[in-house]
């Protein structure tokens, strides 16, 4: 009797364990960790300039908005951002921080970015610090980023 009951507390113990141990190895990650790594993986695209990449990761219907000189946004449809793919030109970059915020089936990502870039052909300075935002939709199961939005970081307030 005691040596069964030996073997089955050692059974328990042993499959309570495996267990344990493959919720740790196969983790879940949350929608923040998703998203996180999906603009890792997104920026990565981008600075590889690999049209076909960055066509799979982004949503039917993306759109880069811009502030330019003026009352209006400058956007830039899906078809015109990845036929520039290409010619933009990322020498260095990071993502200093990022704030995820989840809405169900959709994320909206806020960057500190900085880049030393240039389109090739072009005199436009795009070198410098921004502030991204970016929309993520879960399509099919999938995390596809479907709007993004780029501002230059303001000088702080002198204290």
């Amino acid at each position: 009797m005691m040596l069964s009951s030996c073997l089955a507390l050692s059974f328990f113990l042993a499959t309570t364990l495996q267990s344990k141990s493959e919720a740790i190895l196969t983790p879940n990650p949350t929608i923040e960790q998703q998203i996180v790594a999906r603009e890792h993986e997104f920026n990565e695209i981008v600075k590889a300039r690999d049209v076909e990449k960055a066509r799979r990761i982004q949503a039917t219907g993306y759109r880069l908005l811009v502030r330019v000189d003026g009352p209006t946004l400058a956007e830039m449809p899906q078809e015109l951002w990845l036929e520039t793919l290409p010619k933009y030109i990322i020498d260095s970059y990071s993502i200093d921080d990022i704030k995820v915020l989840a809405l169900g089936d959709v994320a909206v990502a806020t960057l500190a970015y900085r880049q030393t870039a240039h389109i090739e052909g072009s005199p436009r300075d795009i070198n410098g610090d921004f502030m991204i935002t970016d929309v993520w939709v879960k399509r099919a199961g999938e995390w596809k980023i479907i709007e993004r939005h780029s501002s230059r970081a303001e000088k702080a307030s002198p204290k």
